[in-house]
C-alpha cells in the first residue's frame, strides 16, 4: 500500500531525474508493484539528491528499500530482511550472482531493466 501520496511529486521527479529509459521502466514497475502490497506500506523519501523508496512492515521495519540512481535501482536486501530464511544471504546470493553486500551487512543488487524488476519481484514472493 502506497502512503505518503502527499509527496506524490516526488515520484514524478525521481522519474525525470533517472537517465536511462530501461531503468525509468523498472521504477515504474517497482513503485507500481508496491503499491499494491497489503503487508507493506511504501514511500518515497528524498534528502538532498538521494531518493529513497522503502518497504515497511506492520511493526514499521524496513526490510527492503531501492535507492533511485541515474542508471539503475539500488535494491536493498536490509537486516530485518535476512532474517527470515526465504532472504537468507545464500538464497540471495544463489538467485542474484552480482550480489554486493555492503559494510552494514545489507545485500544489494542493481535493478537496471524491466526483467531485473520482475525476476525480483518473483523471488521476493510479497503480498
Amino acid at each position: 500500500m502506497l502512503i505518503g501520496v502527499t509527496k506524490a511529486q516526488l515520484y514524478a521527479d525521481a522519474a525525470d531525474w533517472i537517465r536511462s529509459e530501461d531503468a525509468r521502466d523498472a521504477f515504474g514497475l517497482l513503485i507500481g508493484r508496491a503499491v499494491s502490497l497489503r503487508d507493506y506500506h511504501c514511500e518515497l523519501e528524498q534528502h538532498a539528491t538521494k531518493r529513497t523508496f522503502k518497504f515497511c512492515d506492520a511493526r514499521n521495519n524496513q526490510p527492503f528499500a531501492a535507492i533511485v540512481n541515474r542508471k539503475w535501482l539500488l535494491f536493498y536486501f536490509r537486516l530485518p530482511s535476512q532474517s527470515h530464511r526465504k532472504y537468507s544471504s545464500g538464497r540471495i546470493e544463489e538467485a542474484f550472482p552480482d550480489v554486493f553486500e555492503n559494510a552494514l551487512g545489507e545485500l544489494t543488487i542493481k535493478l537496471r531493466t524491466v526483467g531485473d524488476v520482475q525476476r525480483l519481484w518473483k523471488f521476493l514472493d510479497l503480498r
